[in-house]
């Protein structure tokens, strides 16, 4: 899946959601049930009481803000927060790149950060090896049009162009959406893996409208919407599309994912969250 022709950030901006798809697939049930020998992983748990040992993706999206949300998690706690880099970009292989995360989380972080969460999903999608923090934020997808009379989704002419990441929950709530609107009400969807390519789509009006996380059209366009003359869309007449982001903990680490549970609780009460959300220009919910 890899492109040699992308840089490895645009494949880190959708590292969640294809985390989240790889999980979905159970590509790895059982600690080391893929092609890492056992013996590579560490049965034993760290003498580290004095602080937590997160995973981070550096070069996602939401890099920063995940990590001032750890920081604020540990410090809730009483503890130190310490870094390890995450794997990074697409990978290969589905089973290769669950193997490569337990192996690290087994060995080197007890936490992953900044991982997308579906909101109302009743079970985990993720490896018996993993479990789920609750959600610290509820982040919308946004719908970027240049054209002043696309208010909605819904005011869109059929036939027209629309652009999307690939992956996402946003185009694939869209798409859905889209196949249960008459033949000639539907809209025709372009998967995009490079933003920035999106962006100039939607400029030279290549496309109508793309949809996209608003972190990462807050980053390409540098918070300026009104620069590049984008205005927003809502998703009407659907409801809003929301992702949840959590963190990814080792099952075998139940305390841990209970005390961080209870630090975003706490997070969210006293506006902390609400504030990092502001500081780093997301938008959305604080809490789930």
């Amino acid at each position: 899946m890899k492109s040699i022709n992308q840089s490895k950030p645009v494949f880190a901006a959708l590292m969640s959601a294809v985390l989240f798809m790889l999980a979905s697939m159970s590509l790895a049930k059982a600690q080391g049930g893929g092609t890492i020998p056992l013996q590579s992983f560490s049965n034993s748990r760290p003498l580290q009481g004095d602080r937590i040992r997160y995973c981070v993706d550096d070069y996602s999206v939401g890099a920063a803000f995940d990590r001032s949300i750890a920081e604020a998690i540990s410090e809730a706690l009483l503890v130190k927060a310490e870094f390890k880099p995450a794997p990074s970009g697409f990978p290969l292989d589905g089973t290769g790149y669950l193997d490569e995360l337990q192996l690290i989380m087994s060995n080197e972080c007890e936490v992953l950060v900044g991982i997308s969460l579906t909101p109302g999903m009743a079970e985990s999608p993720f490896p018996d090896w993993a479990t789920v923090t609750r959600s610290y934020a509820q982040v919308p997808f946004v719908i970027a049009v240049t054209d002043p009379a696309y208010k909605t989704l819904g005011d869109i002419p059929g036939g027209k162009f629309m652009g999307g990441m690939i992956g996402s929950l946003g185009i694939g709530t869209a798409v859905a959406f889209n196949g249960q609107r008459p033949q000639e009400q539907r809209l025709r969807f372009l998967p995009y893996g490079d933003p920035q390519l999106m962006l100039k789509r939607l400029l030279d009006g290549s496309i109508a409208g793309m949809i996209i996380w608003q972190p990462q059209l807050n980053q390409i366009t540098k918070g300026d919407l009104a620069g590049p003359g984008l205005k927003l869309a809502s998703f009407a007449p659907m409801k809003p599309v929301l992702t949840g982001v959590g963190n990814l903990v080792s099952s075998r680490e139940s305390y841990l994912r209970a005390s961080i549970d209870q630090a975003i609780g706490q997070l969210v009460a006293d506006g902390t969250i609400a504030r990092l959300m502001k500081k780093h220009g997301y938008e959305g919910i604080a809490g789930p």
